[in-house]
């Protein structure tokens, strides 16, 4: 009986000591695996992107159509659609070869300043750089605002105010998914106006849904 007792008493105190020792084990494990994702986090920052920040995209003629939910049954609306859509992105395709040698430069110049300043941990005069960048991006920026405006002219003229309406909430989730960090930011502008207004006003839409062909 005695040798009986000595041997669970062995078993039981290697049983805790294991416990404890893998769970030491899994701690610093956890503990590298988290300092590792952190170094990655940090290899890994999103690169500067010139052509994205002067809002140069396409879009998806199919993807549009299918946010826009227009009927497979009414094809002539849909050639009309994707026609309108397809002028658009060609002349977005013009605009971003014109200033491809721009974005390129801007993109070295950029991704160059970031890292330094990374490095550094001096980050003071990023805003005053990512503002000069801006300006520079400002003509290219107004272009393609410009064929954009053409664009929902020409939807409104061809779409109904429900199917306008899902085309510029699909607009903005576009543009979103290219610059989270600005829509981000307007989010945050636009609660504060409402909660310095007293949220006595909700925030405009768009405009007046167009008529249908």
């Amino acid at each position: 009986m005695k040798n009986i007792l000595l041997i669970l008493s062995v078993f039981s105190f290697s049983l805790t000591y294991a416990q404890r020792g893998g769970g030491q084990g899994g701690g610093a494990m956890g503990a590298q695996n988290r300092g590792g994702g952190q170094q990655q986090q940090r290899q890994e920052r999103p690169k500067f992107n010139a052509s994205k920040m002067a809002g140069v995209f396409n879009y998806d003629i199919d993807q549009a159509i299918n946010k826009i939910k227009i009927k497979k049954k009414n094809k002539a609306l849909i050639a009309g659609v994707g026609s309108e859509i397809s002028k658009y992105n060609t002349a977005i395709n013009e605009i971003a070869l014109l200033n491809k040698e721009n974005f390129d430069t801007l993109n070295v110049y950029m991704n160059d300043v970031m890292k330094t300043l990374q490095v550094s941990g001096d980050r003071s005069k990023m805003k005053a750089i990512r503002g000069s960048v801006r300006e520079k991006l400002q003509p290219v920026r107004l272009s393609v605002m410009q064929e954009e405006t053409k664009l929902n002219e020409s939807l409104t003229m061809l779409l109904d105010e429900n199917q306008l309406r899902r085309w510029k909430n699909y607009q903005k989730e576009i543009k979103a998914e290219l610059n989270p960090g600005r829509a981000n930011n307007q989010m945050r502008g636009n609660n504060t106006g409402n909660r310095q207004r007293g949220g006595g006003q909700g925030m405009q839409g768009g405009a007046g849904g167009g008529r249908r062909q």
